[in-house]
């Protein structure tokens, strides 16, 4: 993850026929207490915060014009991308997200920002077309193919989406 900014957005990046691949399955402390979605029940001696997902192995904040082209998501133990908080004008064009231990794509946040931050911080104008997104949820069975939170403008179109133990698309968060 490289940390920037939503004052200056990294912008303008194109990732094309890259390979992620792999990444070790990560227990949260005091162990994984499923909700849904591979986000968990935070189980520690602070108080529990439903809302904190497995990690991703490309995690993208505060970008804009970020697009993903013919990459390659596999074997990985927890999620595969994530298009989080500050991300717009996103696209993720036939790509595989294949025997991924938690979610494939999220795209979006599990909290709404707040109103002062909300132009800079909610995701918006993301597009996911054209990819192969199997076996999810390898490892948290409660794993979804496409993970959609709170985000703007997403538009989620001609994907093959198979062979999940839950969801294939899951739209919506609160």
């Amino acid at each position: 993850e490289v940390r920037v900014s939503p004052r200056a957005p990294v912008q303008n990046l194109t990732f094309a026929g890259l390979t992620f691949s792999p990444t070790k399955a990560m227990s949260p402390p005091g162990g994984y207490a499923g909700i849904q979605a591979a986000f968990h029940d935070q189980r520690t001696d602070q108080a529990a915060d439903p809302e904190r997902p497995s990690p991703a192995a490309v995690r993208v904040r505060f970008a804009r014009r970020v697009r993903f082209e013919g990459c390659k998501f596999r074997a990985l133990g927890a999620s595969g991308l994530w298009l989080a908080d500050g991300v717009q004008g996103a696209s993720v064009q036939g790509c595989r997200f294949e025997d991924v231990g938690a979610n494939g794509l999220m795209i979006g946040t599990a909290k709404e920002p707040a109103e002062a931050d909300l132009e800079e911080h909610l995701p918006a104008q993301v597009t996911c077309a054209d990819n192969v997104i199997e076996r999810c949820g390898a490892i948290y069975l409660g794993a979804v193919g496409v993970w959609v939170g709170i985000a703007r403008d997403v538009h989620i179109h001609h994907n093959e989406v198979r062979q999940l133990p839950y969801t294939g698309i899951s739209l919506g968060w609160l």
